[in-house]
Parts: structure tokens; sequence; C-alpha cells
């Protein structure tokens, strides 16, 4: 419907839309000036004087940094001008359906278009705000949560025939219409912007395939006389690119340049003193001492485990990780403020350098008081020991290569500021919770929480956990596993009703597996004594011996995943009671051997007397098995039910020791000849392997339905 509208009325409707192009063209014009030099060659016109003397002054670089944000504030107003007019079509489109014409009538949409963008380019409160761009980035952000685009911004009802903008707005920009005085304006600042950028040196680098040029522009800008000449030059511009942007109020397409905030940058906190001699609070754990030139971000950040996905268990972790962005960024953004050419060999640079490093820090009433005169007297004697060689830097820099110029220098600068950011950042982790925190429970902080000094308070944040395998095996990541597992089964429930019940089989795994994993050494322990105790006793001959051997090979291998080095450099700590585990798991295993070892043992323990009737339940089926089966179950699922509730891990526990006892009993039962099939058919499942199941599928559902109900069962208090 556009394209018919525009053939029909033969003129362009859009006025807005080439200064978008525009506007973002000179963006682009100015950044590429910053990054080839700042000096700016005042040679022109002589009355031209934008700001002052250009040439090797810091007012050249302020130039050229107004002119880049000037002309992005008009790209991004003419942006929602366009908008709001192309808006006019699109509601015509949309009545014109509803009354079932597939398009708009041309004429009217024509009509239509041209009475709004009227409406807008006559505005003078319009003008009056393109006279004093740059503006505050907050006017031209309000402007796009309002539905009529520009009503709340301007605070004006916009006006047909407004009067006439000012002398300096009056440049027009040659096409087949008169433009109003908002596009005048509009084209009289993106010109005195050329101007502007016209006198820079021309970019050394040639543009890349598919990118515009700046050498010929700008040679064609400074043969021009006054800004009208320089809008028809960047209209004419505009024209030619017709083909590539084909009318779209967009920037033309360019290859995106940005800073990586790499997670692997090396703070000097993490550097050793060889490397940087200080007195101040440094970091000095294996894993935040950087050897050689890099740190690798998982030695540092809590979410890196589990996929990425485990600073989502604990506040503090992804309090710790936003703490380290801020860190890595103070580093990327000082390597940007001093790349190349941007620091000059002056004593200026260096008092500037001085008052940075050593400027007093920010007191906050959040923190102990002892923290800035400790990191003010850091500041004053890292100043002290590297003043000379932050100097030499200074007046080798133009001789230095990338690499290695200005070292020390940024590695002051940087430190200044992750001291800074650390008296910000540490307290909220210190102060941030690491388990999960009841909604009833408080969360104010106090002072007095925090260490008294910034080392010491590092010193708390290096013993803290960081790591998944700091916490695993505690009742609060146990029970958060649960948890999960349960959340996994319920979100991935089917629609079907088939399909449920086909599944319904594997409801147990999800939540056993993870629970036995997490559970780490406890759940080492209940596996070894159920093997050993349940399981052992049943064997005999050569087949229980190969089998104990299996066990013994297992567990060794899962102690030994247990104890692990992880990937920060250090082995994963035990939980509480964690070595004590281990040992029961070993002892467990020994008393197994015994029981194979020791015919009497075995048969005082399993044995039956003789005369047993086993068609029948009797007292002599009650043997020291059946007992010792109840107990070990009983014992065993406390121990992996640890992230659970006392009264709950009770209910667990007692619930497994009563079927473990019920089967032990009727598996050494046997039917009757005569019996009949529901007898055969109980009968067929009296292998203790069916304890296992029942035992499995009645913990699964207690849990189960505990989480549906919202009971409080799992026990996140505790570590």
């Amino acid at each position: 419907a556009m394209d018919k509208a525009v053939a029909v009325a033969g003129q362009p409707l859009r006025p807005f839309a080439a200064i978008v192009r525009t506007a973002a063209l000179l963006t682009r014009w100015a950044r590429s000036v910053q990054r080839t030099d700042p000096a700016i060659e005042p040679d022109i016109d002589p009355e031209f004087d934008p700001a002052g003397d250009l040439a090797g002054d810091p007012a050249g670089d302020l130039a050229v940094g107004r002119a880049k944000a000037t002309s992005y504030q008009v790209m991004q107003l003419a942006q929602l001008l366009a908008a709001a007019v192309d808006l006019t079509a699109v509601q015509l489109a949309a009545a014109s359906a509803a009354n079932g014409q597939v398009t708009p009538d041309p004429a009217t949409l024509v009509a239509a278009i041209s009475a709004r963008a009227k409406q807008f380019d006559g505005d003078s409160a319009l003008v009056a705000l393109v006279d004093r761009l740059p503006v505050p980035g907050v006017e031209l952000a309000c402007a796009a949560g309002s539905d009529d685009v520009l009503a709340g911004l301007y605070a004006a009802t916009y006006q047909r025939g407004a009067a006439p903008a000012q002398a300096q707005a009056q440049t027009q920009a040659p096409g087949t219409t008169r433009v109003g005085p908002v596009c005048a304006a509009l084209w009289s600042v993106l010109a005195a912007q050329a101007r502007l950028l016209s006198t820079a040196p021309p970019p050394t680098d040639p543009p890349a395939v598919g990118e515009l040029g700046f050498t010929a522009l700008r040679e064609t800008i400074r043969g021009c006389t006054d800004e009208r000449a320089v809008a028809t030059v960047l209209h004419n511009v505009d024209r030619r690119s017709a083909s590539v942007h084909l009318g779209i109020a967009a920037a033309l397409p360019s290859r995106l340049k940005y800073l990586r905030i790499a997670g692997s940058n090396v703070s000097p906190l993490s550097l050793p003193p060889t490397e940087l001699a200080y007195d101040g609070p440094r970091f000095t754990a294996v894993g935040l001492v950087a050897h050689g030139d890099s740190l690798p971000a998982r030695t540092k950040l809590a979410g890196s485990d589990l996929a990425n996905f485990s600073a989502f268990l604990s506040q503090r972790w992804r309090a710790n990780d936003w703490m380290w962005g801020r860190l890595d960024a103070a580093k990327s953004t000082v390597d940007m403020i001093t790349s190349p050419g941007r620091m000059r060999a002056t004593s200026d640079n260096l008092r500037t350098v001085e008052q940075l490093v050593t400027s007093p820090m920010p007191r906050s009433a959040d923190v102990p008081e002892g923290w800035s005169k400790e990191l003010d007297a850091a500041t004053a004697q890292l100043w002290s020991v590297h003043r000379n060689e932050v100097a030499r830097e200074l007046v080798e820099e133009l001789d230095s290569v990338a690499d290695g110029r200005l070292t020390t220098t940024k590695r002051l600068l940087v430190l200044r500021r992750q001291w800074e950011i650390l008296t910000e950042e540490l307290p909220i982790v210190l102060r941030s919770p690491l388990r999960p925190v009841q909604a009833t429970e408080s969360s104010t902080a106090n002072v007095d929480d925090l260490p008294p000094t910034v080392s010491d308070a590092i010193d708390a944040y290096q013993r803290s956990p960081r790591a998944f395998g700091d916490v695993w095996g505690m009742r609060w990541s146990t029970a958060l596993g649960i948890r999960t597992a349960y959340e996994f089964w319920a979100a991935t429930r089917p629609t079907a009703l088939w399909k449920r019940a086909a599944r319904s089989p594997l409801k147990p795994l999800p939540m056993s597996i993870l629970g036995s994993l997490l559970a780490r050494n406890r759940g080492l322990l209940a596996l070894a004594l159920a093997f050993n105790f349940v399981l052992l006793p049943r064997l005999h001959g050569g087949g229980a011996w190969t089998v104990l051997v299996v066990g013994v090979v297992g567990t060794f291998a899962l102690g030994k995943l247990y104890t692990t080095r992880n990937n920060r450099g250090r082995i994963t700590p035990l939980e509480r009671f964690g070595r004590l585990y281990q040992l029961g798991a070993a002892l467990s295993f020994v008393v197994g051997a015994t029981i194979l070892t020791s015919s009497r043992l075995h048969h005082w323990l399993y044995g039956l007397p003789s005369d047993t009737v086993l068609t029948t339940f009797n007292r002599h089926l009650v043997n020291p098995y059946v007992l010792l089966s109840a107990a070990t179950t009983f014992v065993s699922t406390a121990l992996l039910w640890c992230w659970a509730r006392w009264r709950w891990r009770l209910l667990a526990a007692a619930s497994v020791g009563v079927v473990a006892a019920f089967w032990a009993v009727l598996s050494r039962m046997q039917h009757r000849p005569d019996a009949s099939r529901w007898t055969l058919l109980g009968f067929a499942f009296a292998s203790m392997a069916w304890a296992a199941v029942v035992a499995l599928t009645l913990t699964t559902t207690i849990a189960h339905l505990a989480f549906r109900q919202n009971w409080r069962i799992a026990e996140f208090d505790r570590d």
C-alpha cells in the first residue's frame, strides 16, 4: 500500500526517513574519527569555529563526541517521527481490512500520510527541541512509552501551520517538495555536524566491503561554503544509495564492532606479589590467584558449574558473579580509555593518574569505617611504590608496542577502581544467604555483620563456598535437587492419559537417582549398608563373592568421585561427617565379607530351624535377618532423606523399614500345592527385589504429594 501511495503521489511521503539514514551515517563517521585520531584540523573557513582551537587539544575530542551524540539523537528523534508517520498507513490498512478491502485507497493513503507528516513537520515544540540537541537521553527514551509517540514527550498539541523556525534552522535539503521547519532544523543540525567532522583527518583504514567510505564525502564537504551546500551533499549521498536502503528509515548495513568484557580478565587483585607489589587487600586462595596471563572464568564464577546453571541455587552465588562482572568490566573499561592515542606523555597525565589512584575512597555507612581507612592507606602506598614506573611508561607511551604499553599504569587504575567496587559489592556477597531463605525469615543487615577490614572480608569471602562441590552433600542443596526432580517430572507431564500411565513406572527414577547422588557420602553409606546387610546375606558361594567384589569396586569409584579435584584446581571439600560416612561404608563391607566367610554367623543370621513351617506365618520366620533388614533400611532411608524435615524422615524411614521386614518374611515363605490363583499371583512378587520397588514407589509418592500440596517437607534451615 505504501509503494502504491508513493507511485500515485510522485513525491517523497516520508521526509524523516532520509534524516534517519543520514544521521546514522554521520554517527558512524564520528566513530571512525574517534578510532583514527582525536586531533582535529581547523584549516577550513576561518570563521567556522564550532569548538574553539581543535588541533591537538582535548576540546577536539569533546567536539567530535558531541557531534556523534547529536547525530545519534537526531537519528533517534527522526526514527520516532518516521514510525509515527508509517503508523498512519498501518491504521488505514487495518480499517480497510475491516471494511473488506485488501489495501486502502492510494489517494486516501497519500492524503493521510501527508497530513500526518505535515503535522509533525510543523511543530514548533519540536524545532525548539532540535535547537537544544544533544539533550539528556531520557527525554527521547520516554517518547517510546507514549501511545501517541511524541505527545507525552513534548507536552504540546501538534499544530498545523506553525510559525517559521528560527533562522539557523532554515537550511533546506533539496528535493521535490519544500520541507517544513522541523525537517529544516534537523537537516541544519546534520549539516553542522558534517562540517565539523570534515575537519578531522581522513580515515586510515579502507572501508569494509559493502560499507560507505568517508574520504570522498569528507573532501566534498570541505569544499562547501555554507551549511546549505553541505545539506545538499548529504541529501545527494542518500539519494545515490537508494538501491541499498530502499527508502526504509534505518541505517545502512555496517559491521558491528564491540568491546567484549572477558570473564578471563586478570584482575590486579589476583596477581601474586611477584607480579605487582603492594600492601593492600588481594586474593590469595587457590583458584583466585592468576598464574601467567590468564585467570579462567570458571575459577571465580560460582555459576559456571552444572552447565552454567549453578548460580540459580544460591543468592550469594548470583551476587558473586555480579561482583566479578563489575570487576572484569573495570579492566575492560581501563583498557579502552588507555588505548593508543588517548594518553599523551605530559605532566598533566601523570597528575591525572595520581589523582585517580590516590583520591579518597567513597565512604559508606553500610560498611565499617576501617574499610575506607585501609584502602586510603593502600592507595597511597601503591602510588609511592609505582609512581616512577608510571611516569616512565607515560614518557615511552608513543614508542611502546600495543601489547606491552602502560602495563603498570593500567594495573594501578584497574586496582584502584576494583577496590572501590569491592567496597560496594563484597558486603552484598557476604550478606546474601547461601541457602534458600524462607519468606518469613528476616533479611536485614547490619554493619557489625561485616569484618572490620577489607582484607578480613576477602578472607571470609575466600572461605565461603563458591562452587557446587563446596555445598555438595549439604542438606539444603540435596533438598533443592529433590525439588528440581519433582518439578521436572511435573513439568513433563503428558496430556494424554495413556502416556501418563505408560511413564508411571519411571516415576521413582529421577528423584531416587538424583537424591542418591546429591546425598553424597550419606548416600554412599546408605547404599553400602543395604548392600551388605540386606542383599549379601541372601547370597552364598562364588556368586556372593563376585557380587561383593562388584560392590567394593562400585563403592570405591563413587568415593573417588565424591572427593575429586574440582575445576577450581582444589579438592572438593567433604560435607560434614563425610569422612565418617566413608569409613562406615568401608566397615560395612568388612562386616559383609565376615558374614560370607563365617558359615556359623551366616546361618545364625539368615538360617531357619529345620522344622520351620514355610506355608504359614510363624515366629520362626521372624529371624535376625528380618530385624536386621528392617533396621538397615530404616537407617539407610533416614540417610537418603537427609534433605527432609525430621518428621518426614521418620515417616519415610519407618515405612521402608516395615516394607523391608514384610518382604524379608514373605520371601522365605512358600505356597501350598493347592493354593488359589490369587495366592500364586501374590507369591510371584515375593522376591526382595519387589521390596526395593515398593519402597522407592512409596517414598517417591510421599515426596510428590508433599511438594504438590506445598507442605513444608524440605529442610533448608540446616547444612
